[in-house]
C-alpha cells in the first residue's frame, strides 16, 4: 500500500513528527500444549516460578538503571508489571493449572492470561482495561522467557522512526530510544492508558485509534504526525513544511522558557495563578523550577499506591511539610485521598462494583473509613504550620458530604489541641466540583467553603456520560460541549457572587485556546502539567479584556462544540499563536 493518504485519531500527546515508519507486531509464537508427568509436574512448576523470578529481576535492573531518566508516572507503571508478577490471579492460578491439567507452564500462563482478558475486557472500566493491557504485557515476558525468546524491542534504532502498532506495551516505550524515536501512532488506547502517558512525559507526537495504521503504513517509506493527523507518503510540498514547522517549534520552545520566571497576567495587567498539578513531593521542585506559582492540586493518592499498607500520620506529614516549604508560602493545594473509580488499593478491601465510577470512592470512601480520613487531615493540619496550604475533597455531590467532612476535621483540631501538637487552625477549604449536581449547586457549596476546583476531567464525563477510554464513542468525550462550557460558566459565577476563589485543575486547563473564556468567565487560576506552565503563561500575555469579550460574544452565540472549537482556533490563528498547540 503505497498510496497518499490522510487519516485522523485522537491526538493523546501533542506534537508534529516526521519520520520513515517501525512497524511493531506482536511477536507471534505458537505454544503447543506437552503433556507433563505427574513425577515432574513439580519440576514444571520450579521452572515456571523461575522464569517469573527471572523477569521481574531484569524488569528490577531495567527500573534501577533508569531511575535517574525517567519519570515518577513511569516509575509507577515499572512497579505495577512488577506487583503483577507477585498476583495470584496470575501466578497462582498459572500453576493451579500446571498441577491440574499436567501440562506445560507456558501453555497454562497462555490460557490463563485470555480468561482473565476475556473476563474483563467487557468491562467498560479505566483501571480494568489498563490492568488487563498490563497482564498481557506482563505475560507476555514471562512466556518469551519460558521460550527461550526476547521480544523485539525500540532501544536500538539506526535511523529517526515513528513506531506504528496496534498497541505498544508501557514497557517497551520507556526503555526505548528517545533520540531516534519521534512520534508514535496505534490502532488501539486513549488519553489515559499508560502508553499515553509515557509519551505525553517524553514529550513525544502521539495519535491512537486509527483503525488498520498498521496495515495502511506496511509499504511506506514516509509519514507524518500532525496532532490528530497522520498522513501515509507524505507529498515532497509537506515533508518540507513538517520539517520547517519542526525547527520553527524548536524556536518557540526557547522563546517560551522566558516566561518560567515571568508572573502570569494578561495583557492589560490582570494577575491569574498558573499552578501546577503533581503526585509526590518531589515534584513541586520541578513545579517551582518551571515557575509554577502554587499548587493547584497535589494527588495524594500516589502515596497510598504500591504498598501493603496506607502511609502513617507521620509518613503523610512529612510529605506534605516538604511540599509547602518547597513552593515557599505560595499556595500548595493538597487532594485528600481519591482512590475508587479506576484507581484500586488492595490493602482498602473495596467491594467489587458493578460501576466502581459511580460507587463508593474518594470522599465517599474517607467518610465510611474515618480513621483512614483522620490520619490524613491531622497530617495536614500539621504541615500547613510550615506554609500555605489548602485541603481539598474530591467528588463533593452534596452539602452533606462538606458538612460531615468538615466535622471530621475539627475532630481531628480538637484531638490535636488536647495533645499540644502544633496545627494551623484555620484552614482554608476547599471542594472540587466533577459531579453536574455539585455544579448546579455551586451557589449552595459557596457559602461553606473557601474556594472551588474544578476538575474537568471528571466533569465532562459524568456531564456527557461518555467513558474517555471508549474509542467507539470518543469523539463524545468533548471539552468544547456547550453544556460543559455552560456548567463551568455557572460554577465561576457562584465563586464571584460569593467572593471565592475558583480554579481549574483539570486537563481544559492546560488548553489554551480555552484560555481566553476561562477569563471572561472569572476563573482566578488554572493549575496544569508542568510543561503547559509556560506556554500557558505567554498565552495569558497575548490576553486583553477587549479579546476575552470578543472571544464570549462569538461562542456564546455557538450551538455546536464543532463551531465553538472553530471560532477558538480562529482567535489563535489571529494572534499568531497555533503553535502553542503543538508544544
Amino acid at each position: 500500500m503505497n498510496e497518499h493518504s490522510i487519516l485522523k485519531g485522537i491526538a493523546v500527546s501533542p506534537g508534529v513528527a516526521v519520520a520513515k515508519p517501525l512497524i511493531m507486531r506482536r511477536q507471534e509464537v505458537q505454544i503447543e500444549k506437552r503433556h507433563i508427568d505427574s513425577d515432574c509436574v513439580d519440576a514444571e512448576v520450579g521452572r515456571f516460578r523461575l522464569a517469573v523470578k527471572n523477569v521481574k529481576e531484569n524488569m528490577k535492573a531495567v527500573l534501577e538503571s533508569l531511575s535517574g531518566s525517567i519519570s515518577k508516572s513511569e516509575r509507577d507503571i515499572f512497579n505495577v508489571h512488577i506487583a503483577l508478577l507477585e498476583d495470584p490471579e496470575l501466578v497462582d492460578q498459572t500453576i493451579t493449572l500446571v498441577k491440574q491439567n499436567q501440562c506445560n507452564s507456558e501453555y497454562a500462563l497462555d490460557n490463563n492470561i485470555k480468561t482473565i482478558s476475556e473476563e474483563l475486557g467487557g468491562i467498560e472500566d479505566d483501571y480494568i482495561k489498563e490492568r488487563v493491557a498490563d497482564i498481557q504485557d506482563v505475560g507476555s515476558k514471562v512466556i518469551m522467557e519460558l521460550l527461550g525468546l526476547y521480544p523485539k524491542g525500540i532501544s536500538e534504532i539506526a535511523e529517526d522512526v515513528i513506531a506504528v502498532a496496534e498497541d505498544i506495551e508501557p514497557s517497551l516505550l520507556i526503555t526505548a530510544d528517545k533520540k531516534q524515536l519521534k512520534g508514535i501512532v496505534c490502532e488501539q488506547g486513549g488519553l489515559t492508558s499508560h502508553t499515553a502517558i509515557i509519551a505525553r512525559n517524553l514529550g513525544l507526537p502521539a495519535v491512537f485509534g486509527i483503525k488498520d495504521i498498521v496495515l495502511a503504513s506496511e509499504n511506506a517509506d514516509c509519514i507524518i504526525i500532525n496532532g490528530d493527523q497522520v498522513t501515509i507518503n507524505p507529498l515532497k510540498d509537506e515533508v518540507n513544511q513538517i520539517k520547517s514547522d519542526i525547527k520553527q517549534l524548536g524556536a518557540y520552545r526557547a522563546e517560551l522558557n522566558a516566561f518560567i520566571k515571568r508572573s502570569a497576567e494578561t495583557k492589560d495587567g490582570m494577575r491569574i495563578g498558573v499552578y501546577a498539578n503533581i503526585g509526590e513531593a518531589d515534584e513541586a521542585h520541578a513545579a517551582d523550577q518551571n515557575g509554577a506559582e502554587g499548587v493547584g492540586l497535589f494527588r495524594t493518592e500516589f502515596m497510598f499506591m504500591g504498598r501493603s499498607q496506607p502511609p502513617t500520620e507521620d509518613e503523610q506529614f512529612t510529605t506534605y511539610k516538604k511540599a509547602v516549604e518547597t513552593m515557599k508560602n505560595r499556595p500548595v493545594i493538597i487532594r485528600t485521598l481519591d482512590v475508587g473509580g479506576d484507581k484500586k488499593i488492595d490493602y482498602l478491601d473495596l467491594p467489587k462494583e458493578e460501576n466502581p465510577f459511580l460507587g463508593c470512592r474518594a470522599i465517599r470512601l474517607c467518610l465510611k473509613n474515618k480513621a483512614l480520613f483522620k490520619i490524613q487531615l491531622r497530617a495536614l493540619l500539621r504541615a500547613a504550620v510550615y506554609g500555605n496550604l489548602k485541603i481539598m475533597y474530591p467528588m463533593i455531590s452534596s452539602l452533606e458530604e462538606v458538612c460531615e467532612a468538615n466535622v471530621v476535621l475539627d475532630e481531628c483540631k480538637q484531638e490535636l489541641l488536647k495533645e499540644g501538637v502544633a496545627f494551623k487552625k484555620n484552614i482554608p477549604v476547599g471542594i472540587m466540583i466533577e459531579i453536574p449536581s455539585a455544579a448546579l449547586c455551586a451557589d449552595i457549596l459557596a457559602e461553606e467553603v473557601d474556594f472551588f476546583s474544578i476538575g474537568t476531567n471528571d466533569l465532562i464525563q459524568y456531564t456527557t456520560a461518555v467513558d474517555r477510554t471508549n474509542t467507539q464513542i470518543s469523539n463524545l468525550y468533548d471539552e468544547y460541549n456547550p453544556g460543559v462550557l455552560r456548567l463551568i460558566e455557572r460554577v465561576a459565577k457562584c465563586a464571584n457572587d460569593a467572593k471565592i476563589e475558583v480554579g481549574i485543575c483539570g486537563e481544559m486547563g492546560s488548553n489554551v485556546m480555552l484560555a481566553p473564556l476561562f477569563i471572561h468567565m472569572g476563573i482566578s487560576e488554572l493549575s496544569v502539567n508542568i510543561s503547559s506552565i509556560s506556554k500557558l503563561k505567554k498565552m495569558l500575555s497575548c490576553i486583553d479584556t477587549d479579546l476575552t469579550e470578543k472571544a464570549w460574544t462569538k461562542i456564546a452565540k455557538c450551538k455546536r462544540s464543532g463551531e465553538i472549537k472553530s471560532n477558538l482556533n480562529g482567535i489563535l490563528q489571529e494572534m499568531d499563536l497555533s503553535f502553542l498547540l503543538n508544544i
